[in-house]
């Protein structure tokens, strides 16, 4: 089922935290989207992931299971199919385990963003008690918003309840916007909605060792490059305003290593990572955007450091090239 492409070795990150040496698998299928993983109270591994972007028609989600630490995969398993006419599903990069063993799920439900950029969306979030075995929670949620995409890490907090970050629409008529949804029975049911800000769209969420959340948030559609941050300090019922970060890049995740370090990763824009305002004119800025769609150049995805412990700055580390030489 898979075939071996290539191991990588990844630079050092600083400090005493190091990315170890990674097994790079070509899974057989047209087209691997927004994966997540987790381990499991058991030890095995999952990993999701969709065979198309954006709802596209027909589009299905898969769960893979390592039960060795990653050295062998099962096959894929359909997990996930559309329920409306002509949809396809979305997934959101959050599959999540809870202190309490349960894995959380969230996906979209829809047409075609790609062709019906409003069009309405059913959040769904399945729920397994059995270390991904079986799953149950396909009926969608209300959650009083036109549309919402979740994206992003769920976040568990330490009074039990779980917020998950997504993007949307308050109405068919409304701007792009990101906000978060909360759980307060493990995630069988959501709602609450607060919103972070206007016109950003995929948010990453991320607890910070003070307590207050971390949004890093993509600016707008398309391949604009801004990310912003905004905090929350009382578990996300309200955010700071969104300020931008000092990097270039796209679809920001960040994470705590082993030894406490705040990182980040993201798709890059022009190699450098580094957001220098005034450094590029719009047209110049199309050149960037346009070479990073060159297959034979790639993108990659670029690693960060936190500089300040908010999340707010972020010194740039290292660029890790797509190890297939695509997009």
């Amino acid at each position: 089922m898979n075939t071996n492409i290539n191991q990588l070795a990844i630079p050092d990150l600083g400090g005493n935290d190091q990315f170890r040496i990674l097994e790079c698998f070509e899974v057989r299928h047209t087209l691997g989207q927004h994966p997540s993983a987790v381990c499991l109270e058991n030890n095995d591994l999952l990993y999701t992931y969709d065979d198309y972007t954006d709802a596209m028609e027909g589009s299905t989600g898969y769960v893979l299971r390592s039960t060795d630490y990653g050295r062998t995969w099962s096959d894929p398993i359909l997990v996930l199919a559309s329920r409306v006419w002509h949809g396809g599903i979305h997934l959101s990069l959050g599959m999540q385990a809870l202190h309490s063993g349960r894995v959380l799920l969230p996906w979209t439900d829809g047409i075609s963003r790609k062709n019906h950029a409003k069009a309405k969306g059913d959040f769904v979030c399945l729920r397994s008690d059995d270390n991904g075995v079986t799953w149950k929670g396909y009926d969608p949620q209300e959650i009083g918003v036109w549309a919402f995409s979740p994206y992003g890490k769920i976040i568990e907090l330490s009074n039990g309840e779980v917020i998950c970050a997504g993007w949307g629409y308050a109405s068919d008529k409304g701007e792009i916007r990101s906000g978060i949804i909360r759980s307060q029975d493990q995630g069988e049911t959501f709602g609450q909605y607060a919103k972070i800000g206007d016109v950003f769209s995929e948010t990453d969420l991320t607890l910070l060792h003070d307590g207050r959340i971390l949004a890093l948030l993509r600016r707008g559609r398309g391949f604009e490059p801004e990310t912003h941050y905004a905090h929350s300090s009382d578990g996300g019922y309200t955010w700071t305003t969104p300020q931008r970060i000092n990097m270039f890049g796209e679809n920001f995740n960040a994470w705590y290593t082993a030894k406490g370090t705040l990182v980040a990763a993201c798709r890059g824009i022009d190699g450098s990572g580094v957001h220098n305002p005034g450094k590029y004119s719009p047209a110049e800025l199309e050149k960037h955007l346009a070479r990073r769609r060159t297959p034979q150049e790639g993108y990659g995805i670029h690693f960060f450091r936190a500089a300040k412990e908010d999340g707010s700055e972020w010194d740039y580390l290292f660029a890790l090239p797509d190890p297939l030489g695509l997009e």
